[in-house]
């Protein structure tokens, strides 16, 4: 009778739990045709769907004078959202607006090539705060 109560203990203090669910990491670069002109602050966000609306759910910032940049992001699986991922980077100069865009979908892969796109103002663009 004991082992049948230890038995049944056992089953109530393990339950089913179930391990969690494995950290995301997204390996990429950013990269532009044109070369910098100074030394640049790359924003590299990522956005979620979170009760139907997409939200940031992590940003980066990295500053360098080089391009392509390349990135490591870990995602835990609460940063997850409810579905597709996106990816939205920035390029701008310290004192100045964004210069440069790119955005993409993430896809089912975690390894992606962000093209950024300078703006037509590109390297001078002011931001709305700094005329």
């Amino acid at each position: 009778m004991s082992r049948i109560i230890a038995l049944i203990i056992s089953f109530l203090l393990v339950g089913c739990a179930t391990p969690p669910m494995p950290a995301q990491r997204i390996v990429g670069e950013v990269r532009m045709s044109r070369p910098l002109s100074r030394t640049a602050h790359i924003d590299v966000s990522i956005f979620g769907l979170y009760e139907g609306k997409v939200r940031e759910v992590q940003r980066t910032r990295f500053e360098t004078g080089n391009l392509p940049l390349f990135f490591s992001i870990k995602l835990n699986p609460a940063q997850r959202g409810e579905g597709e991922l996106y990816l939205r980077s920035t390029l701008s100069f310290p004192e100045r607006g964004v210069q440069a865009v790119a955005q993409q979908k993430l896809i089912g892969k975690n390894k992606v090539v962000l093209q950024m796109i300078p703006k037509t103002c590109y390297p001078n663009c002011q931001s709305p705060n700094t005329r």
